[in-house]
């Protein structure tokens, strides 16, 4: 079992990010998920830079077969 390290009232580090983002690839392949949108997570009062948020989605969904879109809010 993991150990939350993020409070609700803390800022997410980028590899709090990766982790939830493997969890997330991981549980979409696991349940036969074919397709996921989400905003800009991370991004708006996170404050998480989008280059680095979009490299970490690209790095967990790689090779899932998983289509991810994301929006801007």
């Amino acid at each position: 079992m993991l150990t939350p390290v993020t409070r609700y009232h803390g800022k997410p580090r980028l590899v709090d990010l990766h982790r939830a983002l493997e969890a997330m690839a991981r549980h979409c392949r696991e349940h036969g998920v074919a397709r996921l949108a989400m905003p800009r997570i991370g991004c708006g009062l996170d404050l998480l830079q989008w280059g680095e948020v979009r490299a970490a989605l690209e790095e967990a969904f790689r090779g899932s077969g998983v289509t991810v879109t994301v929006y801007s809010l």
